[in-house]
């Protein structure tokens, strides 16, 4: 049995959702679906905001829910060895999915860096940076991370 949250107006996750005017905002694996109070099990959710075409006004969201598996499975794939991490970030910088669970210092303002189209990489004296735009979502950037080389 499902038990929805009736203050769900108030919480981050739909906040989140409003933000980006129309586009689909990536929330990423959550421990449980976001509106439901009872379900225990891990998602991958992503949502976007309706318009009413007609009156240019909002009408309402769609939230998706999904397995997270997958996600994570080709994040995994990613990766080419234990030095390495994956990234999957979102509007602001938010980790959507990763491999693992905080951003290295330094790499957060990739984002704007990263033009349309293309890959950028950089390399340091103790780690190499690559970084795309997915083209089926202009929100994510994928980001690769080797701590040592």
């Amino acid at each position: 049995m499902n038990i929805m949250d009736t203050h769900y107006a108030h919480t981050e996750w739909y906040k989140e959702i409003r933000k980006p005017a129309g586009k689909i905002a990536w929330l990423g694996v959550c421990p449980h679906p976001v509106i439901d109070q009872v379900a225990t099990r891990s998602v991958f959710v992503f949502g976007q905001q309706l318009y009413d075409l007609d009156k240019h006004k909002p009408t309402g969201i769609a939230l998706f829910k999904t397995e997270p598996r997958p996600v994570l499975s080709a994040l995994h794939n990613l990766r080419l060895g234990t030095n390495n991490q994956v990234y999957l970030l979102g509007h602001e910088n938010r980790i959507v999915s990763a491999t693992s669970s905080e951003l290295p210092l330094g790499l957060g303002h990739l984002e704007k860096q990263v033009p349309e189209d293309d890959v950028i990489a950089h390399r340091g004296k103790k780690r190499v940076v690559i970084a795309s735009k997915l083209l089926f979502a202009d929100q994510l950037v994928l980001l690769w991370h080797s701590a040592r080389i």
